[in-house]
């Protein structure tokens, strides 16, 4: 018989609940089917920023903009609280809580689309970086799989979610813009995965 600490339930909760949600966004792959293009995938103009120009924790945020003025505000909405979110789930070591996962934004070598957005997780803090294990499908990140391991920095990051002990979750501010487009029943369905309130009264 297989005996669960508190934090691998915790993790596994989680897990299957944001693989639940990002299923239902279309966001994992679908077999013999191509991936789907989600509208935070839309970018507008990006400011190249070398990471040779400048020391890694002074890199500025990566200079974009959606094609959706709703998408740009949760991005903003997101990135206030962060330092908050940071603060509250980070644990002993660097690790961080479980219960977290981050929407990064990440270059890749594709002229007119040069960033896609994945969730990840399993975050814990290197120095002046974060590596994460990729918690969807990537579409475009040359040698990426599901769960592989990714290296970030702080200004990479434009969302986040952090499961409440009900299950349901925070933060998914760029989930709440979709679902307003989205039809029922999926609406719905996706709509009960998240707290009214995307951040905690103790985060704000």
């Amino acid at each position: 018989m297989l005996i669960w600490g508190k934090d691998t339930a915790m993790v596994l909760r989680r897990f299957i609940g944001l693989g639940a949600l990002l299923l239902a966004l279309g966001i994992l792959p679908v077999p013999a089917q191509e991936a789907p293009v989600i509208p935070f995938d839309e970018e507008g103009p990006v400011e190249e920023v070398p990471i040779s120009d400048h020391p890694i924790r002074h890199l500025p945020v990566l200079r974009f903009r959606s094609s959706d003025p709703r998408m740009n505000e949760a991005y903003r909405q997101a990135r206030a609280a962060l330092p908050n979110v940071v603060s509250a789930t980070e644990k002993r070591h660097g690790f961080f809580s479980p219960s977290l996962a981050l929407l990064i934004a990440v270059k890749v070598p594709d002229a007119e689309r040069p960033i896609e957005f994945v969730w990840v997780d399993t975050i814990r803090r290197r120095g002046d970086h974060f590596t994460a294990r990729l918690a969807a499908w990537p579409r475009r990140i040359p040698g990426k799989r599901l769960r592989d391991e990714i290296v970030f920095v702080y200004p990479q990051v434009y969302d986040w979610a952090v499961q409440a002990v009900d299950g349901r979750y925070y933060g998914y501010f760029t989930t709440r813009v979709l679902l307003k487009d989205m039809q029922e029943p999926q609406r719905s369905r996706i709509g009960v995965t998240l707290v009214p309130r995307p951040v905690p009264q103790l985060w704000q």
